[in-house]
């Protein structure tokens, strides 16, 4: 029996996820995603529609950088892309980076998708990269994400206020780190 073509290119394994490059052709997700309200609630790019400009600029980033390793999150059932994460800002010197993911298709929201990318997200950049620090910043309303980052280890470092307008309002951004030597006691 033939393998199936997602298996051959998913580049890292979770239990409900499989992370593998993020590929010019999901820039159409990513613009789906981020135009539907939902999604974009707590995030700063939800002032105006996602356009294609942004769709290029992010998928040339993507492709091209090497300060930052990008995944398209695939739903391993189905190999279905349910949203994007990576690692961003790499300092390959001081061993850090920047956790950034959105799982933008509604119906695997609150499902434990997110927690797994960000789980094996980690694993990689500890593991694989030799990272000694992820960082991450949240919209501080956005109590389920914190949560989130607090059960995958992650600590509270401090805050911006009214760093984030979004939805009529300022709300303070949270930052959050994890260390490599926090990530191997767990």
């Amino acid at each position: 029996m033939k393998e199936p073509i997602y298996k051959k290119n998913h580049f890292l394994e979770g239990k409900k996820v499989y992370l593998r490059s993020f590929e010019k052709d999901d820039g159409s997700y990513l613009k789906i995603w981020l135009n539907n309200k939902k999604i974009n609630y707590y995030l700063e790019m939800g002032y105006r529609p996602y356009r294609e400009k942004e769709v290029k600029e992010f998928t040339k980033m993507a492709l091209e950088s090497d300060s930052a390793i990008v995944f398209s999150i695939l739903e391993k059932k189905k190999s279905k892309p349910i949203g994007t994460c990576g690692l961003y800002n790499l300092d390959f010197i001081s061993k850090r980076g920047q956790l950034n993911i959105i799982i933008g298709n509604e119906e695997y929201i609150n499902d434990g998708y997110g927690k797994d990318s960000v789980n094996t997200l980690i694993k990689y950049g500890f593991e694989r990269i030799g990272l000694n620090s992820i960082q991450l910043g949240v919209n501080a309303e956005n109590l389920r994400a914190i949560k989130s980052y607090k059960n995958a280890g992650f600590k509270v470092e401090g805050k911006r206020r009214q760093f984030i307008y979004c939805n009529n309002q300022f709300n303070d951004m949270i930052f959050m780190s994890i260390l490599a030597a926090e990530y191997k006691k767990k």
